[in-house]
């Protein structure tokens, strides 16, 4: 069966099937680029066969922002993956958590309680001081700003590169641990 290939339906067509349906300008093909094409995106070549198509590089300004969405993925991921207090308490620190832990500060300032009962992610009670909470919702607070920071920082970079610097760009480096270390005592 003789393959045809129409450049202005971009399409293939044969005798058996289209009959004198065929576009005016279809011109016969090898069976063997219909194999190599079949089942793939076509375009039309210059000399009207057709030919793999094969999609334009991202722009770049589409590659900035392909670089910025996976900084801001990043800094989601940073932001709600939780901290290691230097006590060793691991402290969750999702939306949810973020959340439960503002709603705790402000109960504890609206009732005057001296502590405020959390269940651990583990399932155990545990009963957290007003200092002790103070402490965590800092921490977390400082965490996350520090994972916007880091994502603006990311952002402008990336709006500064050069273009022959864009491809070698790393947004996984530049962001705040996860491991609080203990506050530094000045001597006395």
């Amino acid at each position: 069966m003789q393959i045809f290939f129409s450049p202005s339906a971009s399409g293939f067509y044969c005798i058996e099937v289209h009959g004198d349906n065929m576009p005016a300008d279809a011109i016969a093909i090898s069976d063997e680029l219909y194999r190599s094409l079949q089942g793939r995106q076509i375009a039309v070549g210059l000399d009207g066969l057709p030919e793999l198509y094969v999609a334009p590089p991202p722009s770049l300004s589409e590659r900035r922002d392909t670089l910025k969405a996976a900084a801001t993925k990043k800094r989601f991921e940073v932001e709600t993956g939780g901290l290691t207090l230097p006590n060793g308490a691991r402290v969750g620190t999702d939306r949810d958590d973020q959340n439960s832990i503002a709603n705790a500060v402000a109960a504890i300032a609206l009732t005057g309680l001296e502590a405020i009962d959390f269940k651990a992610s583990g399932g155990a009670w545990v009963s957290i001081a007003v200092p002790e909470l103070q402490t965590i919702a800092a921490a977390v607070g400082r965490h996350k700003q520090a994972c916007f920071t880091a994502e603006r920082l990311h952002h402008e970079a990336i709006d500064a590169l050069a273009d022959e610097k864009i491809d070698g760009y790393d947004v996984a480096v530049g962001w705040p641990g996860t491991v609080l270390e203990p506050e530094a005592t000045p001597l006395a």
